[in-house]
């Protein structure tokens, strides 16, 4: 606008040539304020006008409506915030989502890692995809298997060390017996008692027959009883009445099966260490029966007994007949063929006998 009030320039072309004189409302009151920024209410409406005078004395002046600019606004705000809540929206879920896959991925792998600590090597869970979890879980799968194959190797190790152990102490109970009766046998010969060896002999050769024939660890009650039965005939031969036998064994343990060679040792030692000094005939009784749900043998005798002192040796194992062959024997045989609750308990008292309780887990079959 001209500084005579002529609009020179206007997006409003009907305002172009025309005077502020000449006009009327709102025009007029648009173009009339003072240079700066007013308010003015037309009607409904509220516009926002600014002024300035330019240097030559011109004027500027800008015409805004304010009621469609807050219409405006509002759209925009409300645009805005329907905008805002559906990304918040798919924010959360995207969360919910990767959250819960996470999770399915945490609690497959913690699963693989109880599998594995339980020892159940054959359970696989795979967790598909290409991410760390997978990464872990194929390193957690290769380490599984390298251990299902160490335990393995070690269990067969293991077995081979007690199966050769077991043949070792065997042995011990075999080379030991055998120079013990042959002994016998020579002076029954010297003295030409050659009935009695013969019939030794053939005693001999039945005990022997059990003892060496097989390297099973187990055999029934019956048989281990026969064995028995052998040994003290052999015995016989050479304490004659100075010992006295008896055996009880309860019908239904019979057929059950026991560690092999348990009882020969036990009565060896009753007889060799049990004997009283002033030459009284050695009882010894010898039981079999069940109780608790396991078999249970039990080997008396009412001779010399035992201090507290030596009693405590025996049950720490350092008592032994021979090389190494007795109690500690027969404890380390049941041990590795039954478990360490199983064993032998001793309770011995001096002049009045030794008693020894053998106990083994009931087993039906070999």
């Amino acid at each position: 606008m001209s500084d005579t009030g002529t609009v020179m320039s206007s997006t409003n072309r009907s305002l172009l040539g025309k005077n502020v004189a000449g006009m009327t409302e709102p025009d007029v009151r648009y173009l009339s304020i003072a240079p700066g920024i007013a308010n003015l209410k037309v009607g409904q409406a509220e516009y926002a006008v600014a002024k300035t005078k330019t240097t030559n004395g011109w004027s500027v002046v800008a015409v805004v409506e304010l009621t469609q600019l807050y219409k405006e606004l509002k759209d925009v705000d409300k645009k805005t915030t329907i905008v805002s809540v559906v990304a918040v929206a798919l924010a959360l879920l995207l969360t919910l989502f990767l959250s819960n896959r996470l999770n399915r991925r945490v609690v497959m792998l913690n699963k693989k890692i109880q599998y594995i600590r339980r020892g159940e090597f054959d359970r696989e869970v795979r967790i598909p995809g290409h991410d760390e979890f997978t990464m872990l879980s194929e390193a957690m799968d290769a380490t599984r298997m390298d251990l299902k194959s160490l335990i393995a190797q070690i269990k067969a190790e293991g077995e081979q060390r007690r199966q050769a152990e077991m043949d070792a102490l065997r042995s011990q109970i075999n080379a030991h017996f055998i120079f013990n009766t042959l002994s016998g046998i020579r002076r029954m010969a010297l003295h030409r008692d050659m009935g009695n060896v013969a019939e030794s002999i053939g005693v001999l050769s039945s005990f022997l027959r059990i003892s060496l024939t097989s390297k099973r660890d187990f055999i029934t009650v019956e048989k281990e009883l026969e064995h028995l039965r052998s040994y003290f005939y052999l015995q016989k031969m050479r304490y004659a009445e100075d010992i006295d036998v008896r055996i009880d064994a309860d019908e239904d343990t019979l057929r059950l099966y026991t560690v092999r060679l348990i009882l020969q040792p036990m009565v060896e030692n009753a007889i060799f260490h049990g004997r009283r000094a002033d030459g009284s005939v050695l009882h010894i009784a010898v039981r079999s029966y069940l109780s608790n749900n396991r078999l249970v043998f039990e080997i008396e005798d009412d001779g010399a007994g035992m201090d507290r002192e030596r009693l405590i040796s025996v049950q720490q194992g350092a008592f032994a007949t021979g090389k190494g062959y007795g109690i500690s024997n027969v404890v380390r045989r049941i041990r590795l063929c039954c478990g360490e609750a199983y064993g032998v308990s001793i309770d011995s008292q001096v002049m009045k006998g030794t008693k020894v309780t053998i106990a083994q887990p009931i087993k039906e079959t070999e």
